[in-house]
């Protein structure tokens, strides 16, 4: 059933409801318009995962995707959680990157050596780790900023090295 998700969750047949909605769509993965590709973790989120071979210029991660569910005609959003350890990484046709309030993870590695990678990066206030060497030997940022609201951010060894910014 459509738009019920939350009601079912408090109901004894939780479990059986949840088993039919999983079927086959944790683990799927969906292609943006992009060229991103992101992987279904759950019942209500996503991951980027990848990227197409003609994925080029500036691209964006939304905060969320909208799928068909494989089982029923009901369409589900899936928020982008994370990007996943070394999805981008050496895509040398990546000029910029629009990250999008939501986004909680940006994994080991995810962006690393993406060499044409620059301009203005902007971490979202919901990012609440950067992991090791993620833009690491990028082109030069002309600035990298933290939204307000990132104070409980780790970010990991040599997350920025070697990508210069002016600010």
């Amino acid at each position: 059933p459509c738009g019920t998700y939350f009601t079912y969750t408090q109901d004894t047949v939780w479990n059986v409801y949840k088993t039919r909605l999983s079927d086959g769509i944790a683990g799927r993965e969906h292609t943006l318009e992009n060229g991103v590709i992101v992987v279904l973790l759950s019942d209500s989120t996503a991951q980027v995962s990848g990227h197409t071979e003609e994925i080029s210029g500036v691209i964006e991660i939304p905060s969320s995707v909208k799928l068909q569910s494989s089982t029923n005609s009901c369409t589900h959003d899936y928020a982008i959680i994370s990007v996943k350890t070394s999805a981008m990484r050496e895509t040398a046709s990546i000029t910029g990157v629009k990250l999008n309030e939501g986004l909680q993870t940006i994994g080991a590695s995810a962006f690393y050596k993406c060499t044409n990678l620059g301009g203005e990066i902007s971490i979202p206030s919901t990012v609440t780790q950067i992991g090791n060497y993620a833009f690491a030997l990028c082109g030069n940022f002309s600035r990298i900023a933290f939204n307000n609201g990132t104070n409980d951010l780790t970010i990991g060894l040599s997350a920025f090295s070697s990508s210069e910014s002016n600010s």
